[in-house]
């Protein structure tokens, strides 16, 4: 027995390691068999990739161990038409994952990425490498841009699991996260057991409660679920659980008063909570909706110290809308930008797997962000002249796919209003001939333009030269995200019951939506993604919108028409005319290798994919044109 078992181990190792070379196609990596403290030398062909013409490369290299540990970044030397880099593997890495990049453009081999194996001092591979041939389809590869594949993720898992059983109870969550994925209903058993042990182990802390009442939860054992939950409030009576209780009790109560009472209890009782920002948040926001801003203000400023600065924009934001107690928004709008500034300064909440270079951009952009906010307060509030020195300060940063249209729009009226014409003539022209001008920023196009010119002649003309102009910018823009790949295949019922085969509308263009009514981006596109099907309909076009990664509440986990009746509560109430189809067990989204919703994919008549668009700024009318110019370029 244990002969065959350890041939069978033997049998594992060398096919994923044939596995990981194979796919390896333009990486070579030197020394063969890299170990901890080697300094290993890849060398990196980009014929035949996305980076085939790039002259300039850079390396990310993703370290693991038990979890995800680092990413650094490496600069490749070019010599003749391959690359070059080198690092050093940490002392206790275990598995590498490679990306390789210019810009944005990035190589992660087809969505099959690159790895490298670490082995010991005797050859052998690390645990780490052996169990990253079921976590790269699950959740290591996410980073590195391997393509999410429950079925193997499971399959891999089982055999590690076969071969060397510690490392299954070592990265337990992940194989219960293996067994969700891909056995869904008919891993509820299985999942149980492994749940059931990890509840028996001594020395659980609050973190290991909170994940088994969810998990007993999500296999719908919702007594079981309970009852942890009973033990923990009762080991954690302020801990984060209890905390969550009283944010639902906040969110639940209609009386003002007593939502008010119910924040300074929160406050006073479980102080620190994670949840208290939101309690704030959606407490000021029930007050302004009833009128009552003075209270919303006196609550927001009683608790300003202690709120999450990612909120405070947001929470500004309710009260600049409202056009009430201003002097209270643009204070937290300051204080948003100098905690931005301050953690520009810092390293200490750098994510392990962002690198550092990753990371000073994000915290510029983010401190862009807030200075553009502060820069919109002080416009609204009539103080033109701070709005354009924070203008001035933000909108370099903000663009291209970080533009915002609505600021820019703000920032021209500014100009315009400080009768900077010029400035403002040249800063229209060049946001809406790349496509970052909103409905607000055309509609001054005229007035600037009469303002600089003396009279309307010629102006339609003119205005016409800058859509043509940004139209063609836009087809540039699409040529270069162009893709040809066959499309999964699929066969899910709509709000009707109607099943729809996507390979049954071969002959029409197909857009694919995927979506979920808790997601605001997602919600945020439906007023532009109405427009295009408006646009579309009649013609050979068919728009799926998928909803998928929808989640019960605890007391629904057995409904099983709730997922159906919350997409179609959802359509109805916002008497949306789309062709809703339920991926209720998730795995269209899946076999696509979505990442983050919205995600949308065009697809030809043929049935490949030919555009992938991840997110939406929902700019309704800029969500019409690109769909609108995909759809062209491909009919």
């Amino acid at each position: 027995m244990k002969k065959s078992l350890l041939m069978a181990f033997i049998m594992f190792s060398l096919v994923f390691n044939t596995l990981l070379l194979a796919k390896g196609n333009s990486m070579k990596v030197t020394p063969a068999k890299p170990k901890a403290g080697d300094e290993v030398t890849v060398t990196y062909n980009p014929a035949n990739t996305e980076l085939a013409a790039a002259e300039k490369i850079d390396m990310v290299v993703y370290s693991f161990s038990l979890a995800p540990d680092e990413a650094k970044s490496v600069e490749l030397k070019k010599a003749g038409t391959v690359f070059t880099g080198k690092f050093k593997v940490g002392s206790k890495t275990e598995f590498i994952g490679l990306v390789f990049q210019q810009g944005d453009t990035k190589d992660a081999n087809d969505q099959n990425g690159y790895f490298i194996n670490i082995y010991d001092k005797k050859g052998k591979l690390t645990d780490g490498s052996l169990v990253g041939s079921a976590l790269i389809y699950s959740s290591w590869g996410r980073y590195f841009g391997v393509k999410a594949d429950p079925k193997a993720a499971y399959d891999n898992f089982e055999n590690v699991a076969k071969t060397k059983l510690a490392l299954k109870e070592k990265y337990v969550k992940d194989y219960i996260s293996g067994v969700t994925g891909f056995l869904k209903d008919k891993g509820f058993e299985v999942v149980a057991a492994e749940l059931k042990k990890l509840e028996q182990k001594s020395g659980l802390v609050e973190q290991d409660y909170s994940y088994l009442q969810n998990m007993y939860a999500g296999i719908k054992l919702t007594d079981k679920a309970n009852e942890i939950k009973k033990i923990a409030l009762a080991k954690y009576p302020k801990g984060q659980l209890a905390a969550y209780d009283v944010y639902v009790a906040i969110s639940k109560e209609k009386d003002l008063t007593k939502k008010v009472q119910l924040v300074d209890d929160l406050n006073n009782n479980m102080p620190g909570s994670m949840y208290f920002t939101y309690a704030v948040y959606s407490t000021s926001a029930a007050l302004i909706k009833d009128g009552k801003t003075k209270e919303a203000a006196d609550l927001v400023n009683k608790y300003i110290d202690k709120l999450d600065v990612s909120y405070l924009s947001a929470i500004a934001s309710q009260f600049l809308n409202a056009k009430q107690e201003l002097a209270t928004a643009t204070n937290l709008y300051k204080m948003s930008v100098d905690k931005s500034r301050q953690a520009l300064a810092s390293d200490k909440d750098k994510p392990a797997m962002m690198t550092e270079k990753d990371y000073v951009a994000s915290k510029k952009l983010s401190l862009a962000y807030s200075v553009s906010s502060l820069a919109g307060a002080y416009a609204d509030t009539g103080n033109k002249t701070e709005a354009l020195k924070c203008y001035e300060e933000a909108i370099p940063q903000l663009t291209g796919d970080n533009a915002d249209p609505d600021v820019n729009a703000k920032y021209v009226k500014v100009l315009f209003d400080l009768n900077q014409i010029d400035k403002a003539s040249k800063m229209l022209e060049t946001f809406i001939t790349d496509g970052t001008g909103s409905a607000d920023l055309k509609a001054l196009a005229k007035d600037i333009y009469v303002k600089k010119n003396g009279s309307e002649a010629g102006y339609p003309e003119y205005i016409e030269k800058l859509n043509k102009a940004a139209h063609a910018a836009l087809v540039e823009r699409l040529k270069k995200e162009m893709i040809n790949q066959p499309a999964p295949n699929f066969t899910l019922a709509n709000l009707d019951g109607k099943k729809i085969t996507l390979s049954e509308l071969k002959g029409k263009v197909v857009i694919v939506d995927f979506w979920a009514t808790w997601c605001g981006p997602c919600r945020g596109s439906f007023p532009g993604m109405q427009l295009a099907v408006d646009k579309w309909k009649g013609q050979d076009v068919e728009f799926l919108f998928l909803n998928t990664w929808e989640n019960a509440p605890a007391d629904k986990v057995n409904d099983k028409n709730w997922k159906h009746d919350n997409a179609a509560s959802f359509i109805t109430q916002n008497k949306y005319t789309f062709n809703v189809l339920l991926d209720e067990e998730s795995k269209v989204v899946a076999d696509y290798g979505v990442s983050g919703i919205p995600t949308k994919f065009v697809i030809d008549k043929n049935g490949n994919i030919r555009f992938k668009v991840i997110g939406s700024d929902g700019i309704s009318d800029k969500i019409l044109e690109e769909v609108s110019t995909m759809i062209e370029m491909i009919k």
